[in-house]
């Protein structure tokens, strides 16, 4: 008798049926018992699904491949060399390092990423690389102030052949000559919002720990800025710090990546409720932090 079955449902989910006790399952955000031993897991999940394919679990082929590629991403963010194609845009005689070339190869899979590397690895570059490798044009960079510059001397190094733009004042944003690649400030941007919103192919967030605080004008900037993208964009948070103090610090930039409900994580309170440590009152749930959150 076959004791447990795999399949995808209609929602991309992973349905598992089985005679087994799996209820320790409901402790991650999404995963859902439907009926007695039948649980609906998040394709966010899929690992958890392959600990339980045995000999006789009857599983789907789509089933199968949605685990066996979540395998593939999880071995690839651990990875410290990747192949890389020679990209044209490239100045001749410059060559990343092995883990920023496989840094640049998961950026490229995944698209929409977390590169936290620590201060001095190479952030930038793997940044600029992948907006070149996919030739992700135009792109916008927001940044702190003092590093505009050092972003504009890093793109005019590695790429001499693109066009890049620093914007720095309200006349900036009147040249309608098209650059490649564009470089703003946090508070300029959140200035000139309007002006900004156009169809990026790519936009980087350096220092994203700056946007952690949802109720922050920088934060609602790029939240505003991210709704636009469309669903293929590259979107490539950098910070060697991306929680400074605690997991909820890592909502906001979350919701940028995915999207304001965190579906991949079960929705935006099942992420909070595991991993960000509310407190109940007689009344509600509270969050470990006076943020606001974007509904």
């Amino acid at each position: 008798m076959v004791k447990s079955a795999m399949w995808l449902d209609d929602f991309g989910h992973i349905r598992l049926r089985t005679n087994g006790s799996y209820r320790a399952l409901l402790q991650y955000p999404g995963v859902k018992e439907l009926a007695p031993g039948d649980f609906s897991i998040p394709a966010s999940y899929a690992h958890l699904a392959d600990s339980m394919v045995f000999n006789d679990t009857q599983i789907t082929a789509d089933a199968q491949r949605l685990i066996t590629a979540h395998k593939e991403l999880e071995k690839a963010s651990h990875a410290t060399d990747a192949y890389m194609e020679p990209i044209p845009d490239v100045a001749p005689g410059l060559t990343p390092l092995p883990y920023q070339r496989a840094g640049v190869a998961y950026a490229r899979q995944q698209r929409r990423v977390i590169i936290g590397d620590e201060m001095g690895l190479g952030k930038t570059i793997q940044a600029i690389l992948t907006i070149a490798a996919e030739q992700a044009y135009p792109a916008l960079i927001i940044v702190p102030a003092s590093l505009r510059l050092n972003w504009q001397r890093e793109v005019s190094k590695w790429l001499p052949g693109r066009s890049c733009r620093l914007l720095t004042s309200p006349r900036d944003f009147l040249r309608p000559d098209p650059h490649d690649i564009y470089i703003v400030g946090y508070e300029t941007a959140s200035r000139h919002v309007g002006e900004l919103t156009r169809p990026w192919k790519a936009l980087v967030c350096d220092e994203s720990q700056y946007i952690k605080n949802a109720s922050a004008a920088r934060t609602k900037t790029v939240h505003k800025l991210a709704a636009k993208l469309a669903p293929n964009a590259l979107v490539l948070l950098l910070s060697g710090t991306a929680i400074m103090n605690r997991p909820v610090e890592l909502v906001s930039p979350l919701q940028v990546l995915y999207n304001t409900q965190l579906t991949p994580f079960g929705y935006k309170w099942a992420f909070i409720s595991r991993y960000c440590a509310p407190h109940q009152t007689p009344w509600v749930w509270i969050p470990p932090a006076q943020l606001i959150y974007p509904s």
